[in-house]
């Protein structure tokens, strides 16, 4: 799979999140989504595929989840 900053920045705003909070889905900082958001640095391969996995959530169980 591609990355793309500003994918993953519309697929954040859909969603509602906060940059902290999305993080929390993929397991790591707000401040790390940010730098990814602004193309400052890139995801590895495996945070990659936990963006995959994200982007079949529903907006109700990802606000669920990054919210637990």
């Amino acid at each position: 799979r591609r990355f793309s900053a500003t994918r993953l920045a519309a697929h954040r705003a859909k969603l509602g999140l906060s940059a902290a909070a999305y993080g929390k889905l993929v397991g790591i900082g707000g401040g790390t989504i940010y730098l990814w958001e602004q193309g400052k640095s890139r995801p590895n391969a495996d945070q990659v595929q936990s963006l995959v996995a994200i982007r079949s959530l529903s907006r109700r169980v990802a606000l669920e989840r990054s919210s637990a």
